[in-house]
């Protein structure tokens, strides 16, 4: 591949409103963050979640003991600085138990092999030029010898109950799962049987084909 017909594309921006939260919000007296912001934080406090912990809380007997949980987490989190008060109260801790209670985040939790947060980078011929594209994948599992993998998103769903707003959803996101998808089974040898939307704005799981 030259320099000259080598492109580089990053999926990053395109999982769902994820940019960096810029820290001074609050502090400037903008006290609303906007869709995309919040959608961060969701995306940011799952990046950091540790899911096994998270799995053994929930087994423990109680989706109580997953609560106290994700609180013990989040008072981490802004003891740490990481996020302030105001973004801890804006984390819909509701929304995360709901996800560990879905058909997938219970398939995930009962994987022997549970990966998230995997960067990769995948050269590919788009339009006769040879493009570099670079991601990152939000969560993967094993069932089998077989991979799941699964990307969360925030945006706003009207009607979850709407077959044509899903497929429409599952459309807009069907190419970024289909690099992500290649991506994982091109780095880990392994065959990807099925890809996932979580979507936080609708506390479902979505497949896409």
């Amino acid at each position: 591949v030259t320099e000259r017909n080598q492109k580089a594309l990053s999926l990053r921006g395109t999982r769902g409103g994820r940019e960096p939260l810029k820290a001074p919000l609050f502090e400037l007296g903008q006290r609303e963050l906007t869709p995309t912001e919040k959608g961060t934080l969701i995306h940011d406090f799952m990046m950091r979640l540790d899911l096994r912990q998270a799995a053994l809380h929930y087994e423990e007997g109680s989706i109580g003991s997953l609560g106290r949980y994700l609180d013990k987490q989040l008072d981490w989190a802004e003891e740490r600085q990481i996020i302030t008060r105001e973004e801890r109260d804006l984390i819909p801790k509701e929304k995360i138990l709901r996800f560990f209670q879905s058909p997938i985040g219970q398939r995930a939790l009962r994987s022997p092999e549970l990966q998230k947060e995997r960067p990769f980078t995948l050269l590919r011929s788009i339009i006769g030029e040879d493009v570099l594209v670079q991601g990152i994948i939000d969560c993967f599992f094993r069932e089998g010898d077989q991979l799941v993998l699964l990307d969360y998103k925030t945006n706003a769903v009207r009607n979850p109950e709407n077959p044509l707003e899903l497929a429409s959803i599952g459309e807009q996101y069907r190419e970024q799962l289909a690099v992500y998808r290649e991506a994982l089974e091109e780095s880990t040898g392994r065959k990807v049987k099925e890809s996932f939307l979580y979507l936080f704005g609708a506390d479902r799981e979505l497949q896409v084909e």
